[in-house]
């Protein structure tokens, strides 16, 4: 796996320790390359690159929870990568569980689907665009005299709202996605799921 290259818009200690960080993962020292990355992110640099750069190195030492959470952490700022995307598939596939993954609800599908399309700021823009559109057709709706064009401005608004309604849904649970659920990824070696809060509840996944 390639490091990606970045140009931070940081200080030249930043740009210092990615360079470091992507020469010590070109000669696979991958443990002492992670450390140099997590510095970056410490001291405020975020950026895709530096993620996926993270991810890597945490794949390529066997821990896929973490190249995992670095990969998602990567695809909000980058989502149409093909090589992230690539990456993230495959160290999806090589977790232990990852056959256990049935229980999505249908909102964690959609919001998926959108994380691998659009950043949050691309959705919002996108939805807003959108909105926008209809309010100029229920404009013309309600300030046209004209029948041919108000009859016309009608099917717009009817064909654009459906579109706004969908881009409304995904960005309203692209947002409550972001606020309660923060990217978690189990690490452990194993770990025990129960149907319920405390120790008496059945086990239900190891």
């Amino acid at each position: 796996m390639a490091t990606a290259s970045v140009a931070l818009a940081q200080s030249p200690s930043d740009v210092r320790l990615m360079s470091v960080g992507n020469e010590l993962y070109a000669t696979g020292q991958y443990d002492e390359a992670t450390n140099y990355y997590d510095q970056l992110i410490r001291q405020g640099a975020h950026s895709g690159p530096l993620y996926y750069n993270l991810g890597n190195a945490h794949y390529n030492q066997g821990e896929m929870g973490r190249a995992i959470l670095n990969y998602l952490r990567a695809q909000r700022i980058m989502p149409r990568d093909n090589d992230l995307q690539s990456n993230l598939a495959l160290a999806r596939s090589l977790t232990r569980d990852s056959g256990a993954s049935g229980g999505e609800t249908p909102l964690a599908i959609w919001n998926d689907i959108t994380e691998r399309r659009l950043t949050l700021d691309e959705l919002a823009l996108v939805t807003l665009a959108i909105w926008f559109a209809f309010a100029m057709a229920l404009v013309v709706v309600v300030m046209m005299t004209r029948r041919g064009v108000k009859r016309a401005a009608k099917i717009v608004a009817i064909l654009i709202a459906v579109p706004m309604v969908a881009a409304f849904f995904a960005l309203g649970s692209r947002l409550y996605a972001d606020a309660l659920n923060p990217d978690v990824v189990v690490v452990a070696e194993e770990a025990e799921v129960t149907t319920g809060p405390s120790p008496q509840y059945a086990l239900q996944l190891t």
